[in-house]
């Protein structure tokens, strides 16, 4: 049986790239889950239950093709 190449691979290696960098919320968290701007693209990511618009979090890797960012204290 051959493997078929998934869209998944290619988000999770751009995702990777992206592991320790610093960016904006830009849709406020509610419930753990809300959208980050990295370079000029936006997110889906998942992470602290609550964050305001603006805050500044890091990403520390991925889930599927969400982001999970803590905040930068």
């Amino acid at each position: 049986e051959k493997e078929v190449p998934s869209e998944d691979n290619t988000l999770n290696r751009r995702g990777q790239q992206y592991v320790g960098k610093i960016c904006e919320v830009v849709v406020p968290f509610k419930n753990g889950k809300g959208k980050i701007k990295i370079e000029d693209t936006l997110w889906t990511a998942i992470g602290p239950n609550k964050l305001d618009k603006g805050e500044s979090v890091r990403v520390v890797g991925l889930d599927g093709t969400r982001i999970k960012v803590e905040v930068v204290k």
